[in-house]
């Protein structure tokens, strides 16, 4: 699987209408970037030849908006002004806003009635997806450190990847140089207490890195948690239990 970086992640929100017209009309959900957690892009949804915009939506975002997610009706898009954006499939009307501390580069994943987003303040937040309310926070960052990045204030460890949410556990990792360490860790998608938390990842290539650091968005793949942790093309491998 190729590498999925955080670019590839920003598209233009007009794209919302071709999405939600193919996914409310025909009953698919598209709740998590690419389609599903092995990034896919595919959908058995039968979509038809021709489409057209039902409406647009222009967000308040200077540097652009993540990469769009449907679920139950409603469209999910984040951005790098740190809020998520809840959209009616229907009408594209704005539902509600929710805010993190920092810039978010991939958009939320929806899970069982809930949004969540990893943010570059270095958390997980989890939302209810039909209110907007927020139902947890966790700190993957190991403290409360702060650095310039891309133009704003960011934890040393941002959570910059995304996240992924499989069978009720949401996995995430926070971290950038791998000098300061990366955090890779597991937590209960109801309640967001941790389940594990490795920070002793080691080293993906020795000949190109002297650590795991997170280079782009998350995905499952044979039953494992991977990212690209090493100079880009390194793959960072974990288990999930």
């Amino acid at each position: 699987m190729r590498a999925i970086t955080a670019k590839t992640a920003r598209l233009p929100v007009v794209a919302l209408v071709l999405l939600t017209s193919a996914a409310a009309a025909f009953g698919g959900d598209w709740p998590t970037f690419r389609a599903d957690n092995a990034r896919s892009s595919g959908t058995k949804v039968a979509i038809p030849r021709r489409v057209k915009a039902l409406w647009t939506f222009k967000p308040e975002v200077a540097n652009g908006a993540t990469a769009p997610v449907a679920a139950g009706g409603t469209v999910f898009i984040a951005g790098s002004d740190g809020v998520v954006r809840a959209i009616g499939a229907d009408d594209g009307k704005l539902r509600w806003k929710a805010y993190t501390g920092g810039a978010i580069n991939f958009p939320p994943a929806i899970w069982n009635g809930r949004a969540y987003v990893g943010s570059n303040d270095g958390r997980v937040y989890a939302f209810d997806a039909a209110t907007g309310k927020k139902l947890w926070q966790f700190r993957v960052a190991p403290v409360e450190r702060k650095i310039p990045l891309y133009g704003q204030i960011a934890s040393t460890w941002p959570v910059a990847g995304g996240v992924v949410v499989d069978k009720g556990v949401v996995y995430a990792a926070a971290g950038i140089a791998d000098y300061d360490t990366t955090h890779v860790c597991a937590l209960d998608a109801v309640t967001g207490k941790i389940k594990w938390h490795n920070n002793t990842a080691g080293i993906v290539d020795r000949g190109v890195n002297n650590g795991v650091s997170v280079h782009g968005g998350l995905w499952l793949e044979q039953g494992k948690l991977c990212f690209p942790g090493g100079n880009v093309y390194a793959k960072a491998t974990f288990d999930l239990a």
